[in-house]
């Protein structure tokens, strides 16, 4: 199994507390997301390999940072050519460079993906398990627990067997509170899927594929324990939170 880690926004509003980096270099405790993340996948036996993949503009710092990092596992860092915010082409097409990496290399593999700005603590073997006992392609989802909360994400809903029945991306009246966490595994023979015409969209995320997918193949949720945390860190007043509660 192969991970992929997107890094490619640019973090515009972070920038009001002066953060002029990467989303995922922010620091909580004395570590930086990416870190924390990278700690959780080492764990996962399956994984064999990592991509991280940056924008243009930030790669200088991804690369200074990677120059330094001792890591368990192989660990790649890429560039997926976009120069500034107004050019960005969404989290798909960042993801893409590291399929399109294990495509000239003749690698096929199932995927782990993880978004570069979340920071969470439960366990990426028990979604990897869900993976393997479903035989499905997997989404981590939480359960926000408040329907205006659930509004700026992708909500989903699931049967009494937790496969995905509704993926609706931030609506106006959520039929569910359950909220995809921007942790998803592939199957191999899923990556076809990555490649769908989205270019009508400019913000695209996994959760545009998974759109489609779940439509004729089933797609496996697995819930986050309660008790465990989880935090898209895309903002400053999130930011803030993730720094007193994590």
């Amino acid at each position: 199994m192969k991970c992929i880690i997107p890094c490619g926004g640019f973090g515009t509003r972070m920038q009001k507390l002066g953060l002029n980096k990467p989303k995922a270099f922010a620091e909580v405790g004395r570590k930086k997301i990416i870190e924390y993340i990278l700690d959780k996948v080492s764990l996962v036996e399956e994984v064999d390999e990592v991509f991280i993949v940056s924008n243009s503009y930030f790669f200088k710092d991804f690369s200074e940072w990677f120059e330094n990092f001792d890591y368990s596992k192989p660990l790649h860092l890429l560039c997926d050519g976009v120069r500034s915010n107004d050019e960005r082409k969404g989290a798909l097409f960042n993801t893409l460079q590291g399929v399109t990496w294990m495509n000239r290399a003749g690698v096929e593999d199932d995927l782990l993906i993880i978004y570069g700005d979340n920071l969470f603590n439960f366990d990426l073997n028990d979604v990897v398990k869900t993976f393997k006992e479903s035989g499905n392609d997997v989404v981590a989802v939480c359960d926000v627990c408040d329907f205006e909360k659930a509004k700026c994400f992708g909500v989903i809903s699931v049967d009494e067997k937790g496969v995905i029945t509704s993926i609706v991306e931030k609506p106006d009246n959520p039929q569910s509170t359950l909220i995809a966490t921007g942790v998803y595994v592939f199957r191999k023979e899923s990556k076809k899927w990555l490649y769908e015409d989205y270019s009508n969209l400019k913000d695209v995320g996994i959760g545009h594929v998974l759109i489609r997918m779940f439509k004729e193949t089933p797609v496996q949720a697995f819930t986050v324990p309660d008790g465990c945390k989880w935090f898209d860190v895309g903002s400053p007043e999130t930011y803030l939170k993730v720094k007193e509660n994590f």
